[in-house]
């Protein structure tokens, strides 16, 4: 059962299977459940197959401490490796259906557990390969499992040694007989080493069996014949046991060649040795349904396909069942049912492939009719539909400008686009995008009176907001000017310093203008016009000497007003880069420079809310 439990872990990604990592404080009752839905399968597979099972779980061992019980490891016995192998790579096959390919090492379970006054210890190794070819999915398992035991001061108590391999494949898509066919083979080899120096024992088992899923004309199960040999073999210092048995039919029943052994022991291994395959088989029934019924096997195909049809056409369907791995139609009933307008002919009753449909379109442009397809087989249940359209008529171009398409319900050319006579989106149709403005200028002067220095800043990112054209965007600058300038009155000689400091850093907002450059065609002009541009700050006057004059301080105000550039769109776009002497006046002369650059494309009006 631990091993249903590592495969779920596996498959949703743990593949660690670290319970306490993953289940933390809810390890023991995940572990209860797991065991409970295990007992709740035998008992449904044993009940399908008439195998008596005990009524009662049974009776707890008690502590070895507590009653004078010498434990040891198993002296004999069935094994444990090849039936978790088993298990495991059932619940695996699952896995690799759903088209996971791995091969794939779990860390080892490495670890002590004590009872009373005996410490077991425990190493596992287990490895899992996945394979899916069409659909025919492989779950393949290989495991050791070593424990050994020892008593409060460290002498040994014996070990237990075991190898197991499972391989259980399935082709979920029934074939033609409606048969989903599938193979196990179990191996598992064991040795014991007894405390005590007793003569050390071994066991090998081989199990070996094919089962088929039979399929009924619904996609539902109708049975799964298993039918497969076991031979179980011990050696070593424990009573010989070895069987060899058949299973076979609907209900697996069991055949006995040979026996040697106690009668209880022959009849544990062939029930174990049974149980494995027959839990497999119904495991890969469960997961091999939910393809052939999920459409994984089939399809439907039609003829003719989607298309535009004339107003009020009469169209006649073929509709056949499609085996998507074989690439083939084959024969099968089909269904049709109708979406749309305006009649179908059969519909919601089957028609023996390959199936007839006779179809009526509606009479407007745009009217649209979809055929829903479904067929239900021995060979799984497949699904198609086709969508007929009534087309626009005479007259109605057949291609559209670019950016453009055309609209079958209108029968008309409709998509955004810059018309480019009056320079402005289409109707129905806005601005969208971007303009980015950016500014730097840095420098010092003597110009043989005055000492200047100062920097310049600006960088400015707007997006367009609203269908109306309204733009915002983050703005930071910044203006500092320095003007030292020396002169003598009087007698003392004076030094008066401007200082010019202007920021601005937040949220601003604009207004979009886009027409055409002076009404000429194919050249269009920008237009943005921040509403509360310009940066703020003080400017401050300070004198050397009293005699000089006196200090002052007032508010200040560089004005940046208006961005614009000229460029040629494209039927959609309008991109384009300019230089705006537009910034603060600069003591070298003439105004910085503020580079604009936008990208702008046209989109429906709905775009904005």
């Amino acid at each position: 059962m631990l091993g249903l439990v590592e495969a779920q872990l596996v498959a949703a990604g743990r593949a660690d299977a670290n319970f306490a990592a993953v289940f933390g404080n809810q390890t023991d009752a995940v572990l209860s459940a797991a065991d409970a839905q295990q007992k709740q399968a035998v008992e449904v597979a044993a009940a399908a197959r008439m195998i008596p099972v005990p009524l009662n779980d049974p009776a707890p061992l008690p502590d070895p401490s507590g009653c004078g019980v010498t434990v040891t490891t198993l002296a004999a016995g069935t094994g444990q490796a090849w039936e978790s192998a088993a298990f495991l790579a059932a619940s695996e096959l699952l896995v690799a259906m759903d088209g996971n390919s791995a091969d794939v090492s779990f860390p080892p379970l490495d670890g002590d557990m004590t009872f009373g006054n005996v410490t077991v210890h425990l190493n596992q190794t287990t490895r899992v390969t996945l394979t899916l070819v069409k659909s025919h999915a492989t779950a393949a398992v290989s495991m050791t499992k070593t424990i050994t035991s020892a008593n409060a001061q460290g002498a040994p108590l014996g070990s237990t040694s075991e190898v197991a391999t499972a391989t259980i494949d399935v082709d979920f898509c029934p074939d033609t007989g409606g048969v989903s066919p599938g193979t196990i083979t179990v191996t598992g080899d064991g040795t014991v080493n007894p405390a005590g120096g007793g003569a050390p024992s071994a066991y090998h088992v081989q199990v070996t069996g094919t089962y088929k899923i039979n399929v009924n004309d619904q996609a539902a199960t109708s049975s799964i014949d298993l039918t497969g040999a076991v031979d179980y073999t011990t050696s070593g210092g424990v009573p010989p046991v070895a069987v060899s048995a058949t299973f076979s039919g609907a209900n697996a029943s069991i055949a006995v060649q040979r026996a040697v052994g106690p009668p209880g022991d022959v009849a544990l291994v062939a029930r174990s040795a049974m149980m494995v395959p027959t839990l497999a088989s119904t495991v890969a029934e469960g997961g091999a349904k939910k393809k052939w019924q999920g459409g994984a096997c089939v399809a439907v195909q039609a003829n003719p396909g989607s298309m535009t049809v004339a107003p009020s056409a009469t169209v006649t369907v073929t509709a056949t069942p499609f085996q998507k791995f074989e690439m083939a139609q084959f024969s099968a009933p089909v269904v049709a049912t109708l979406s749309g307008v305006q009649s179908l002919a059969p519909q919601n009753q089957p028609v023996t492939s390959p199936a007839t449909f006779t179809y009526a379109a509606g009479a407007k442009p745009g009217d649209q009719g979809t055929l829903n397809l479904k067929s239900t087989s021995k060979r799984g249940i497949g699904t198609g539909s086709v969508t007929y359209t009534v087309e626009c008529p005479a007259g109605t171009p057949t291609t559209c400008p670019a950016s453009q398409t055309l609209n079958p319900v209108t029968c008309m050319c409709e998509g955004c686009f810059i018309d480019q006579t009056v320079g402005i989106p289409s109707h129905g149709c806005t601005w969208s995008g971007t303009i980015s403005v950016t500014g730097s200028n840095a420098g010092s002067l003597f110009d043989g009176i005055t000492q200047w220095d100062w920097d310049f800043e600006y960088q400015a990112l707007f997006s367009v907001v609203s269908a109306a054209g309204a733009v915002a965007g983050p703005v930071t600058g910044k203006w500092h000017e320095v003007g030292a300038t020396v002169f003598v009155v009087g007698g003392p000689m004076c030094t008066i310093t401007n200082t010019a400091d202007d920021t601005f850093s937040g949220t601003q907002q604009a207004t979009l203008g886009v027409g055409l450059d002076n009404g000429k065609p194919l050249l269009m002009r920008l237009l943005l016009l921040p509403r509360s541009s310009g940066l703020d700050g003080t400017f401050t006057t300070q004198v050397s000497d009293a005699l000089c004059g006196s200090n002052s301080s007032r508010a200040d105000h560089v004005s940046i007003d208006l961005f614009d550039g000229t460029a040629t769109p494209t039927a959609t776009t309008f991109t384009g880069t300019s230089v705006n002497p537009i910034g603060p006046p600069l003591p070298s002369g003439g105004d910085a420079l503020l580079n604009v650059s936008w990208n702008l494309t046209v989109v429906p009006i709905s775009s904005f809310p």
